[in-house]
């Protein structure tokens, strides 16, 4: 989810997925043929890794880590900032623990570059925390996405603490939270959605990392935002 930011223009980059921790025979087969070369958006890195996962030979590679999800995307977000030269529009605050309520975050971010962070469901961490805290972050909006039984009103009041204005995205299960983020809308940040006529990409709830794999379709064009379903 944290990586998807990475996948908004200007630095561009699709997401192929390494479960095991290594990437497959296929995948590297794709990587051979997308070929990356590296850009001045991309600080001339030609691949970033994100999380625990090998870097595949034969190319300069950018490893971001870190010792829980809240410290990769504080690191996802620090590398974000180097790159484009400044602070978000947006934080996009999601639940470690649910990611059924999170997925709607990667389309979003790939979509707009806000950046991902987590928390757990009382308390938000610091890793996450030191991000929002930071000199160019004070004025940066931040949005929770997910019912209070998820990320609960004492992590928004943490947040609220630490940073900007805080604004949830709520919705009763992870479809109609999904469903709530296509239709919302405040300042820049949100789909906005609410007439027909628009794409969407269509993916199954229990499966979140189908949606991150699908959201460089998110990154031009007609950008679908995401509906999740069974």
């Amino acid at each position: 989810m944290a990586a998807a930011t990475l996948s908004a223009l200007p630095i561009g980059a699709p997401i192929l997925l390494a479960p095991s921790g290594t990437l497959s025979a296929e995948g590297a087969d794709t990587l051979a043929q997308l070929n990356p070369l590296g850009s001045p958006d991309t600080g001339e890195n030609k691949i970033f890794t994100v999380g625990k996962v090998a870097p595949p030979s034969g190319y300069d590679v950018k490893r971001i880590d870190g010792a829980d999800p809240a410290s990769i995307a504080a690191a996802v977000a620090e590398e974000k900032a180097t790159l484009t030269d400044g602070p978000p529009a947006a934080f996009v605050v999601v639940s470690s623990d649910a990611p059924e309520y999170a997925s709607p975050a990667a389309t979003w971010a790939a979509r707009s570059g806000d950046v991902v962070l987590y928390t757990n469901k009382d308390t938000v961490p610091k890793a996450t925390l030191d991000v929002i805290k930071e000199k160019d972050n004070k004025n940066v909006p931040i949005f929770v996405l997910g019912p209070s039984d998820v990320v609960s009103s004492k992590a928004l009041k943490q947040l609220d603490k630490a940073g900007s204005t805080v604004e949830r995205v709520g919705g009763d299960d992870p479809e109609t939270a999904a469903v709530e983020l296509v239709r919302f809308s405040s300042g820049l940040f949100g789909w906005n959605l609410n007439e027909p006529g628009h794409g969407y990409t269509l993916a199954r709830t229990d499966r979140p990392m189908d949606v991150v794999a699908t959201t460089a379709l998110s990154t031009g064009g007609t950008w679908p935002a995401l509906l999740l379903t069974d």
